[in-house]
């Protein structure tokens, strides 16, 4: 299995990675296979252990941080959304099967 990380900003009409700063504005797109939509450049960060998730909360939170600096924190705190998301993936590997073993189970 794998686990993947990745944390954004929602302000006004904004919407920024917060693990990747100088990716820009990200855009919501459609899907082309019709799954639904995504946010183009969103970087998703694979971790292996709550330390790992702590480090990129602490990045996120610096970014966020230097990103609103100069704006007044109660209006920020009103129109600001930050989502946070883990995703976990995995495959199932099924061992290499001859032809033969295939006729033969029958």
């Amino acid at each position: 299995y794998q686990i993947t990380f990745s944390m954004y900003q929602m302000y006004m009409e904004t919407v920024c990675d917060l693990l990747t700063p100088g990716n820009g504005q990200l855009r919501v797109v459609e899907s082309p296979n019709g799954e639904g939509s995504h946010l183009q450049g969103l970087t998703e960060h694979v971790v292996n252990s709550p330390e790992d998730i702590y480090a990129l909360l602490s990045k996120a939170d610096t970014v966020r941080r230097m990103e609103f600096a100069s704006h007044d924190p109660v209006v920020v705190g009103r129109r600001c959304h930050t989502v946070t998301s883990l995703n976990l993936s995995y495959a199932t590997f099924l061992p290499p099967v001859s032809i033969s073993q295939v006729r033969g189970s029958g």
